[in-house]
C-alpha cells in the first residue's frame, strides 16, 4: 500500500495522509476504509472526524450498491449501518459516535455536494441518499436514453413510457433502479410536453 500512496501523492504523501487519511479511499485502489481507519487512529485522528464519517457513508454506501446494484440507499438504512461500521471499528470511541452526529454530517455532507438527497416529501425516513457522482451518472444516462428515443422519434405524448422501460431492461439484460425509471418517467413527460 505504501508504494501505491507513494505513487499516488509522491512529495505529498505525507501532507495528504496527516491531513485526511481517508482521501485514500477515493483516490487508491485497494486502500478501504479499514486500513485508512487504521492510518488515521495511528495518527491521532479521533473517532468523530468528519473526514472519518464522511468515509464511513461512503463504504457503507459503496459496499449496498456493489451487493444490490441500487445507486442510492435510504437515510433510514445507511445511518444505522454507517454507525454500526464506525463503532465496530472503533468500540472503544463508541461514546463519540452518535446518530445526531451522523444525520447532522450528513446533511453538511449534502449541503457540500459529496451525497445527494433525493427528498421524500411524504416519508422523510424514505429520503433517497447518492454518492453524488453516482447521482449525476445516473441523470446524465437518463437524459442521453431520452435524448436518443426523442431523436429516433419514439416519444411521443401517446407514448407507454412502461412499455418501453420494459422492452430496454429485456434487450440489456439488467433491471433499471426505482430511481431511474422515475427519471426516465419525468424526463419523457417534459419533452413531449414541448
Amino acid at each position: 500500500m505504501a508504494t501505491k500512496l507513494l505513487k499516488k501523492y509522491e512529495g505529498d504523501t505525507l501532507d495528504v495522509i496527516k491531513e485526511n487519511p481517508y482521501v485514500t479511499t477515493k483516490s487508491v485502489r485497494g486502500f478501504g476504509f479499514a486500513n485508512a481507519d487504521i492510518l488515521a487512529k495511528a495518527i491521532g485522528i479521533k473517532g468523530d472526524s468528519p473526514f472519518r464519517v464522511e468515509a464511513g457513508f461512503r463504504q457503507v454506501l459503496t459496499s449496498y450498491s456493489s451487493e444490490t446494484g441500487d445507486t442510492y440507499m435510504l437515510a433510514r438504512k445507511l445511518i444505522p449501518d454507517t454507525y454500526e461500521l464506525l463503532i465496530k471499528s472503533r468500540p472503544e470511541e463508541k461514546d463519540l459516535i452518535t446518530t445526531e452526529l451522523l444525520v447532522d454530517l450528513l446533511e453538511e455532507f449534502i449541503e457540500n455536494k459529496s451525497f445527494y438527497c433525493a427528498v421524500d416529501e411524504a416519508n422523510p425516513s424514505n429520503n433517497k441518499i447518492f454518492l453524488y457522482s453516482s447521482y449525476k451518472n445516473e441523470l446524465a444516462i437518463a437524459e442521453n436514453v431520452i435524448r436518443i428515443m426523442d431523436s429516433e422519434g419514439y416519444i411521443n405524448p401517446n407514448m407507454d413510457i412502461d412499455s418501453i422501460i420494459d422492452e430496454v431492461e429485456e434487450e440489456v439484460g439488467f433491471l433499471m433502479t426505482l430511481f431511474s425509471v422515475k427519471l426516465l418517467k419525468k424526463l419523457s413527460a417534459a419533452s413531449s410536453s414541448y
